[in-house]
Formats: structure tokens, sequence, C-alpha cells
């Protein structure tokens, strides 16, 4: 497969907000802002040839997909944390085919659902903490399971480089013990789930799954505790809307 289609699956899976970006290498993270169309396909291009690694940040209101970021230091953990994950989000009715897992270059993993049109980041919010609760990973005290993207938090990109590990980000095979697929081409393979399933699986955890105001707060605090990167708080853009967006 050609350079230029893996390009374009990743614009289709990752990029929906494009005045913000992540971006790491041998110096550490900084933020852009404002890539051209134009610019996008050779700053994705030089992410895919390691001469930086990018991320992504969520619109303000949407996202085009949900990252469940375990960032557990002790490896054998961070796999039962992945798999304790990945079986609950199947119990609600995720289909395995529409879950995706990729290692995120230092102690941890990104676990991905992506969707086929954008979703509100209050709904995806709402279905993570449902999720976390159900599979009581919502106050663990060996890691964290954070929500990515956000407005104010980005995600890596799959497919680059950790510049302090210097450890490629591969997607990882569920039922080989997340052992990396170290093929750039696996990505193309990858499928979007209907965002119109995606709330249905949503309204019906609600029925089934509470959080209580008491476990809101909870999540609220652990929250305020971690104290993010300061380029998270630059840069923040006025609301945008869905006419935009689909523009």
């Amino acid at each position: 497969m050609s350079q230029k289609e893996i390009i374009q699956k990743i614009n289709d899976l990752y990029i929906l907000y494009r005045k913000k970006w992540l971006k790491l290498d041998e110096t550490g993270y900084k933020t852009i802002t404002s890539i051209s169309i134009s610019d996008k396909a050779e700053q994705v291009k030089n992410h895919l040839e390691k001469h930086y690694t990018l991320g992504v940040f969520a619109s303000e209101i949407f996202t085009k997909f949900i990252c469940f970021d375990v960032d557990v230091k002790d490896p054998q953990m961070a796999k039962w944390t992945v798999y304790k994950l990945v079986n609950t989000l199947q119990e609600i009715g995720i289909p395995g085919e529409f879950i995706y897992i990729s290692t995120s270059g230092n102690k941890g993993y990104h676990v991905e659902i992506f969707f086929n049109k954008p979703v509100f980041n209050t709904d995806i919010k709402q279905f993570y903490l449902m999720v976390l609760n159900y599979a009581e990973l919502l106050n663990i005290d060996y890691g964290k399971v954070e929500l990515r993207p956000t407005h104010t938090q980005g995600v890596k990109l799959p497919l680059g480089k950790h510049f302090t590990t210097n450890r490629i980000c591969w997607y990882v095979d569920y039922e080989k013990g997340l052992k990396p697929i170290e093929d750039i081409n696996y990505i193309l393979t990858i499928q979007q789930m209907d965002s119109e399933y995606f709330y249905d699986i949503l309204n019906k955890t609600k029925d089934s799954i509470d959080i209580t105001e008491q476990q809101a707060i909870e999540y609220e605090n652990i929250v305020a505790r971690h104290k993010p990167l300061k380029i998270y708080q630059e840069n923040i853009d006025p609301e945008i809307t869905i006419e935009a967006i689909e523009k």
C-alpha cells in the first residue's frame, strides 16, 4: 500500500480538529497551530517517517474517536488492565472488530474506538465514566486510565516514535498477548463504528450502569490532581459548529 493511502487513513480515523496539534521530538512536547490542508499531509508524512511525532485534540464539541489511555507502569498490570477494559467494552455491546489497541511508546497502551461521524464530547465522557465504573477501573491505585482526546488534552497518533524511549507506537494483537503488529499497513484494516450504533449502546448502558454523583466527583478530583502539560492550556479556540466540521 502507498504512504498516501496510510496518510489518508490517519486523516479519516483521527483528525477532526486542525487548529491545534501536539508535536514531540528530541526537545520534548510543544503545541503547533493552524496546519493548512496542504501542509497537513506533509506533517503526517513526517510523523510516519519518525522525524517527529504528532498528537491530536478533540474539537470543543465533537470527537472522531475515543481513546482509553492506559497509563500503568508495571507491564503485566498494564496488560491486565487492557484485557479487563476490552472485556468490559465487549460485555456492554462493542464488537471486538471495532476495538483497537496500540502501545503508547512508554509504559502503557491506547484502547481506541473510531466513529464514522463526529460524536459529542459530553457523551464520550459519560460513556468513559460508565465503562470505567463497570470495569472497576475508575479509581485504581496502580496507575490510571484517562480519557483522550479532549479539547485541552491531546493524544499521540500511532505509528510514530516516542522520543524518550525510542520505541515505535505499533498496534498490537489482542489475541496474541498484545504482541506488536510491526506492519504500518495494518492501519488500513481499521473499521469505524456507526455513531448511531454507539448511541444505542450508550443509551442501553445508561439503564444498567449508574454513575453516582459521588463517583463523578471522585473522578473530577482525580483529574484535578493530575497536572496537565502547560501546552494543553495554550491556544484555546472559540466554539466551532457542526457545520464548520462538516465543511
